[in-house]
Order: C-alpha cells, then structure tokens, then sequence
C-alpha cells in the first residue's frame, strides 16, 4: 500500500473510531447525569485565545520551573542543611510537587479553565475556598514577580553597580511588560528562548560538574563523596544532637518550595491552549520527569561539588560570585564561566518572573469569570489579554522597587519568604480539590478510568501532597522561634500568606454564606473538554502515530 493512501486509511479509521466512542461514552454520561454534557467546550474560553501550540507549552513549564532557586539561592540552603539535608528536603518537596502535578492533570483535561486552581476549589470544594486560593495565588505570584524583578536588579550589579537599583529593576520591567501585555504568542515565544538557554546552561553546567568531581578540573582534585562523609548534615544555629540536624533539614524546604514553586502553571494555560486535552496530559509528564531530572540531580551535583561549610555560600552577594556553581568552578581553577554563569541567571530571573506573572494575570481573570472578583476583571481586549487584571498585577509586581535600598537583598529574602508560603498553601489546597474530586467521582457512580487523564498515583499523591505542604507552611518561619532569633519583619514575611489565606476564606464564609459542595451536587459533565476517557484517547492517539517513524516517535516522546 502506497503512504499515502495508508495516511487516508489511518485518518478515517481515526474519525470512524473517534464518532464511535464519542457517542458510547456520551451516552455512558448522560445516564449517569441528569445535567446536559458537553461534547466540546467553546473555541475561546471566556474571550481569551486558544493560540498555544505544543512547543510553547512544552517549554512553559520549563521555563516557569527553571529560576534563581537553583542557580543561586540553593547555595545558602546548602550552608543551612548540609549535602543530606538539602537533597532530602528537594527530594520530598518534588514527590508533593508530583502529587500537584498529578492532580490538575486530573482536573484541567476534564474541564479545561484559564486559572484553572481558584475555579476547580469552588467546584469541587467550596467557594470560599475558591475565593481564598485565587486571592492569595494571584499576590504570592504577583510578589513572585517582583522578587525575580528585585533577583535581576541584585544579579546585574555583579558587573556595574553604578545605576541606582530602580533603574535596573525598570530595565527589567519594561520588557515584562511588553511581553505581558500583547498577544499571548508574545508570552509562549519569550519562554521558548529563554528556556533554551536555561536548558543548554544546565546541561553545560552537568557537564562541569561531573568533570570538576571525578577529578578532570585544572587543579586535579577527584572530590567523590569527600564533602558528604566530611559533613552530611548541618547542626542548625549551632543547636546539638539530631534537633539541630532535623532544623537544618527543614531550612532546606522553604528553598526547594521558592526552586519548584511555578512548575504548575503549565495548566494555566489550558484555556488558550489550542488541544488541552492532548496537550496538557503529554505536558505534564514529560515535566514531572524533567523537573526530578533538573533539580534532583542538580542539587546532588551540587552537594559534590561545594562543601557546605564555604563561606561564599552565606555571602549577602545575591549574584553570580554567591552560586554554588560558580564557587565549585573557582574551587577547582575554572576562571572563564561565571560571566557567562551571570548571564544566565539574570535571564533565568527574567523568564521565572515573567511565568509567574502571567499566572497571577490568568488566576485573576479566571476568578472574575467566577464572579468572585468585580466585573471589570473580566475585561480582555482584541487579541485576548485580561488587560485589567494585567494592570493590577503589575503594580503589585511594582513592589520589587522597596529592594531599591540600602537592604535590598534582605528585602528580596522577605518577597521569597512570601512568595514560597503562598505557593505551598495553594499545593496543599489544589490537592484538597482533588481528593473531593475523586470522592466526588466515585459517589456518583464514575470511575477514574472514565476520565481523560488518569494520575499514576492516584489519590495517594495528593493526600502525601497535602500533608507535606500544610506541614510546611507551619513550619517555614521556625528560625525565628529558636535561639532568641526573633524578628518581627522575618515572622510577618513568613507567616503573613497563611493568615491572608484563611482570613480570605472565613471572610467570603461568613459574608457571602457559601455551603460546601456535596458528593451529590458536584458537577462532572458542564464543560467537559471530551467524551473520551484516557484509554480511548490513547487508542485514538496510538491509531493516530500509525505510520509515524520511530525517529519522530521519540522526538515527541522526548519534546
């Protein structure tokens, strides 16, 4: 048979097979729902565009994972936890970032929602939650914003600190908002470079790492293991015994939250995603494994590489000369990179803080949408923009100007205590969703399987992500409960996102009188991207790839 004419067999077996379990599992809804289902959601949802193609969400939820925290600030972690405790605290704040991930995978293909964490909380939960979760993800990612404003401001002064910070931090403003504010292409285009280079530098900086350990530096030195038998854990404080060890070990997570913290906005984007349900699901797990790739190993080269007890790890620098890998490369006679090294965190800045504003942008949009935000949110112009919510995220994002000051890298370490509590809240929460959402599911006589995407881990993720990321939210701020530590500015930046939360909540509660949704009244159907659930659409995906060359195969699989 000619390719061709295999091609056209392929495409109406395809769209034969597609009708046929359209209206199987259409009609498998309908009698297990009184409401009326939906076989396919609006072109554009609400007034945003669907003009995200594949690459552009590939490389979002890279570039969105990919910052500062583990170019820069990993290396005060490091002098806190030690090698063990910082790779420990990395490891279990990625198995509940998994357990997130899994989650609103789980969500987002079913009922694809521009800001889809606020919507799923009041469908599924209670819209006080819903309230609470958009409020308080809407300013820890607009302060999100400022802080990799502020990072950018800190990292450029390791070549010239004449111009006063405001001026930096506006150099770096502008061109945020440029790509903020235009089309949604201008947005996914910007990641799609900038993650590039992120990537390539990593990759290079394996490369350094793993010759800097196995001896291939300049100066000769074969490190090994030396610095984890040298010093596995850190006492914190200088507090003896396993205490001391355990302190350490939790200093590690309030930076492992900052380093993964926007690796979920992936699944903001579904409402301008041209295909979400295909696209979301073969996102979300090729992130899932690149981001235990990029950070888990990273830090565990990063933990050979430094010892925990270098001095240049505590530096107040906030730039390149501060970076665990630069210190490694000096250590070992390696003089070329940290320029180049510079560069590459200062755009890593730029890039997460335009992620994390463009989430802030959609989760206000979304909550308008909802109607638990005022109209006027709803707005969006010609080319799809939520210009209002854009406006207002943008002057919180404006605070980045308090680091312009004598105390700008204490400054920049509040916005990252602020900004790491409401991203963990907001984890602990979207896994609360998802529990309900599976009670929700099976009480109403469906099964996961009925779904369009099925998390591997299933509810256990997400009551292992819950657990793990309230008990982090408690505990983050402990420094300044230990040895006469306290401080009134260090306890408000890492306790004021957990009283915003819950007031938002009882607040909403109290005025507006919200009931919490029954097993009975959650809906499934109203909006429902597709009828097919996940083994349908991987047999309809699998007929599709008929043909396709094993080459092109991986490629997809890979990118």
């Amino acid at each position: 048979m000619k390719t061709s004419d295999k091609a056209s067999d392929n495409g109406s077996l395809t769209k034969t097979m597609s009708d046929s379990l359209n209206k199987s599992s259409l009609d498998d809804f309908q009698k297990k729902s009184q409401r009326p289902a939906l076989s396919t959601i609006d072109e554009d949802v609400g007034e945003v565009k669907r003009s995200l193609k594949h690459y552009h969400l590939q490389m979002i939820g890279l570039g969105g994972a990919i910052g500062t925290g583990l170019f820069l600030a990993s290396g005060g972690a490091l002098a806190t936890a030690g090698p063990a405790g910082l790779f420990l605290g990395f490891v279990v704040v990625g198995l509940a970032m998994i357990g997130v991930l899994e989650a609103l995978g789980e969500m987002t293909t079913l009922l694809p929602n521009s800001g889809s964490f606020p919507y799923f909380g009041g469908r599924f939960v209670d819209a006080s939650l819903s309230f609470s979760m958009g409020l308080n993800y809407a300013v820890s990612y607009s302060l999100s914003f400022a802080s990799e404003l502020a990072a950018c401001a800190v990292v450029v002064e390791y070549w010239h600190t004449a111009p006063p910070t405001a001026v930096w931090i506006t150099i770096f403003f502008i061109p945020s908002v440029i790509v903020l504010l235009g089309p949604v292409r201008f947005y996914g285009e910007s990641e799609v470079y900038m993650s590039i280079i992120k990537i390539l530098a990593f990759f290079g900086l394996v490369i350094v790492s793993l010759i800097i350990t196995l001896g291939g530096a300049p100066k000769g030195d074969r490190i090994g293991f030396r610095y984890w038998n040298e010093s596995p854990w850190v006492q914190y404080d200088d507090i003896s015994g396993p205490g001391g060890r355990f302190l350490g070990f939790l200093s590690a997570f309030v930076n492992a939250i900052y380093t993964y913290s926007g690796a979920e906005s992936v699944v903001l984007v579904s409402g301008e995603t041209k295909n979400p349900v295909k696209e979301i699901p073969s996102v979300i797990k090729k992130v899932l494994w690149r981001i235990m790739f990029f950070y888990i190993f990273g830090i565990l080269l990063i933990t050979l590489t430094v010892s925990c007890t270098d001095p240049r790890l505590s530096s107040d620098a906030g730039d390149a000369s501060a970076s665990p890998f630069v210190i490694a490369m000096d250590n070992a006679g390696i003089r070329v990179l940290p320029d180049i090294l510079n560069a590459v965190i200062l755009v890593s800045a730029w890039s997460a803080g335009n992620s994390y504003l463009y989430s802030a942008i959609r989760t206000v949009y979304s909550m308008a949408l909802s109607r638990r935000m005022p109209a006027a949110f709803r707005r969006v112009n010609s080319w799809g923009l939520p210009y209002v919510s854009a406006v207002v995220c943008l002057c919180i994002g404006a605070l980045a100007y308090l680091s312009a000051s004598n105390s700008s890298y204490q400054a920049l370490e509040w916005l990252i205590a602020l900004t790491s509590q409401g991203a963990v809240l907001n984890w602990a929460a979207i896994c609360l969703t998802h529990i309900r959402f599976r009670r929700g599911l099976k009480y109403q006589g469906y099964s996961p399987d009925d779904l369009p995407y099925k998390s591997k881990f299933g509810i256990i993720a997400s009551w292992f992500g819950m657990i793990i990321s309230f008990i982090i939210a408690f505990v983050q701020g402990f420094d300044v409960f230990v040895s006469g530590q306290w401080d009134v500015s260090t306890f408000i930046s890492n306790y004021i996102s957990l009283l915003i939360f819950f007031a938002a909540w009882i607040i909403w509660k109290v005025v507006k009188r919200s009931k919490l949704v029954t097993y009975k009244e959650m809906d499934f159907v109203t909006g429902r991207a597709t009828q097919l659930n996940h083994k349908e659409l991987k047999e309809k995906y699998r007929i599709e790839n008929e043909g396709v060359s094993i080459w092109k195969r991986i490629y997809r699989s890979v990118f």
